[in-house]
């Protein structure tokens, strides 16, 4: 996973950690894999969550309008990097 965003595991988890003492996430460890953390929005990054989540609906509804539902779904299918 980490590769995705090319920057070191070390690094992403140093990151977290330093956000998670911020109470913007929390990391819980993955019960199907003891080595993997959950991150799930924290008190502090509820609030974000949300709004981050609400204007990328905006973003997609607008993007939909100006180059289309087919398009905007390859659009979607290629960052996912599979086929819905």
């Amino acid at each position: 996973m980490t590769r995705n965003f090319g920057i070191s595991r070390q690094a992403i988890q140093q990151t977290l950690e330093e956000v998670e003492q911020e109470g913007l996430v929390s990391l819980e460890t993955d019960p199907k894999d003891g080595r993997a953390k959950i991150v799930r929005f924290g008190p502090r990054g509820r609030g974000i969550g949300k709004a981050a989540l609400s204007t990328m609906a905006v973003l997609e509804a607008v993007l939909k309008r100006r180059i289309g539902a087919k398009a905007l779904e390859q659009l979607q299918e290629e960052r996912l990097g599979t086929r819905l």
